[in-house]
């Protein structure tokens, strides 16, 4: 009877064993079919996330360059219209100073009227765009119309009569011919930059 009870008690728990180790292979196999889709889910959401930031990214990639280049055509517009006024301007007084002996009252009056219109129409432009340019460069196109502004300013007014008006007029011409080159060259050169059509 004992060896009954042994066999049947063994038997059963040989039994429960194989049972449990079923059990525990089915719910291995069912909990490792689910990790992987899990695992697989993510992947997807986190490819199709990183594929929605790519293309939010190139977005704002595209927006930021169509802007720049936007900016960087109107600059192109502004700086050549900007040199065009400028070159008006000092081809103005370059006249005005070549021509100031020769001329009458009357000649010397319309000089004058050209002269300030230009000087107007070239700063009035400048300044509405001064926005577009770095403080360096503001600063240079400043210091070149104030060296144009003193190559013709004090001749103006001057009476003909005056002693020193000839020393006067070569001074104004010294202004020309000697500080407005370097300024200009140095304008040119920040231009060139922004354009970038600067030499390397």
């Amino acid at each position: 009877m004992w060896d009954e009870i042994i066999k049947f008690i063994g038997g059963s728990a040989v039994l429960i064993v194989a049972i449990a180790w079923l059990i525990r292979n089915l719910i291995s196999q069912l909990l490792t079919k689910d990790i992987e889709k899990y695992k697989f889910e993510l992947k997807r959401d986190a490819d199709k996330e990183i594929e929605s930031l790519r293309a939010s990214l190139n977005l704002e990639a595209l927006t930021h360059q169509i802007r720049y280049s936007k900016l960087h055509d109107k600059r192109a517009q502004i700086i050549a219209e900007l040199y065009g006024r400028l070159y008006e301007f000092q081809w103005a007084v370059s006249a005005f100073l070549r021509d100031f002996d020769k001329d009458n009252e009357d000649n010397k009056t319309q000089s004058v009227q050209e002269l300030d219109n230009k000087s107007y129409e070239f700063k009035d432009y400048f300044d509405k765009h001064r926005i577009y340019f770095t403080e360096n460069i503001c600063s240079t196109v400043d210091e070149l119309v104030n060296a144009l502004y003193s190559a013709y300013v004090p001749l103006e007014t001057r009476d003909r009569s005056d002693d020193k008006l000839k020393q006067v007029w070569g001074e104004c011409a010294d202004t020309v011919r000697n500080k407005y080159p370097a300024i200009k060259a140095s304008l040119e050169s920040d231009f060139r930059t922004i354009l970038g059509v600067s030499e390397k």
